[in-house]
């Protein structure tokens, strides 16, 4: 863990991606998650390969006060839970599930804080038992869904507020809404919680019954997930936002001391 009066360390999740040099991979994190950690939590983001069995997934977690799950391009391959096959369309990244999902239980039990975003919050789920699905209505979840082909793709068209979710009254997600039992969020996924896994806490629903955040409390560091993208600068101006990442901030505070 990072010595006193130093930046805390946060682990960031990376995603392979095509284009690398003689035709192999690259290794990617967006920027909005890498500036979120340092400009929110004055953080040094650490990117997190998805090499799989490669990771030294150890002495990752020595160094790191916190662990922050990205949202993706790619969806998670329903074949980690025996669910059968990507859908039509979609991309995995192998590579990303086999390094992510099974560190999420070893940086909770080792102390280290997870802020789950959009696909972190499947991949939370799928760490400790529980399934994902396709969502019925794609366009209420899918903010650039109602923006013309012929539009200029703006950021606000991507990450502006699309739907309400409902805060379930009485969890961590209560208190950092301060009280609000509606917020409106961005929304920008087509994969979704399932069969929810055990020891985790539904913290949030869509109007149409989608879970949009969960948390786990009951290992040595807690985890918050949420299905929107807080994040991104738009975003990140919003009360719930704020408080989400002055949340995360503190856990990786309590981490380093």
């Amino acid at each position: 863990m990072s010595g006193d009066g130093a930046a805390p360390v946060v682990a960031v999740s990376g995603c392979t991606r095509p284009g690398g040099a003689d035709g192999g991979s690259m290794y990617r994190v967006d920027d909005k998650y890498v500036l979120a950690a340092a400009e929110e939590l004055g953080a040094l983001p650490l990117m997190v390969p998805p090499i799989g069995g490669l990771l030294a997934a150890e002495r990752l977690l020595e160094v790191s006060d916190g662990l922050l799950l990205t949202g993706s391009l790619s969806d998670i391959d329903p074949a980690v839970w025996h669910g059968g096959t990507l859908a039509e369309g979609a991309t995995g990244d192998p590579g990303r599930d086999g390094t992510i999902i099974p560190l999420i239980p070893r940086a909770l039990r080792a102390g280290v804080p997870v802020l789950a975003i959009c696909r972190g919050l499947h991949e939370v789920n799928v760490a400790f038992g529980g399934t994902i699905g396709e969502i019925a209505d794609k366009a209420r979840h899918r903010r650039y869904a109602d923006v013309p082909e012929s539009a200029e793709l703006r950021p606000e068209a991507f990450y502006g507020a699309i739907h309400p979710i409902r805060v379930q009254p009485g969890g961590l997600l209560a208190d950092l809404a301060d009280g609000a039992d509606e917020v409106w969020v961005n929304s920008y996924h087509r994969q979704v919680v399932d069969r929810l896994a055990d020891g985790l806490t539904v913290e949030a629903v869509s109007p149409d019954g989608c879970v949009e955040a969960l948390s786990r409390t009951v290992d040595a560091a807690p985890c918050l997930a949420v299905q929107w993208h807080p994040e991104h600068r738009i975003a990140r101006e919003w009360p719930l936002s704020k408080a989400l990442f002055r949340w995360f901030a503190d856990q990786v505070r309590q981490r380093v001391r």
